[in-house]
């Protein structure tokens, strides 16, 4: 009993796989931002691990200007 199929697993993972490298690239980016606004960075990291598809986009787009505004 395979619960998919070949082509379902690549079509899958192939639609994901974007999703894990942007979260992947988030959580790298926030570990070397170096600001004094440590609870934006506090809850930045836990949205982008606590939804992680989602979160990882949102941070790219909206996050680092945030971050950076906060340091200004």
């Amino acid at each position: 009993m395979v619960p998919f199929t070949l082509k379902e697993f690549i079509t899958v993972f192939l639609f994901s796989l974007p999703f894990v490298v942007l979260t992947f690239w988030a959580i790298i980016d926030l570990s070397r931002t170096q600001t004094k606004a440590i609870y934006t960075k506090f809850f930045w990291l836990a949205f982008v691990i606590l939804v992680p598809y989602i979160g990882g986009l949102c941070y790219l787009l909206f996050g680092r200007k945030v971050l950076k505004k906060k340091e200004a």
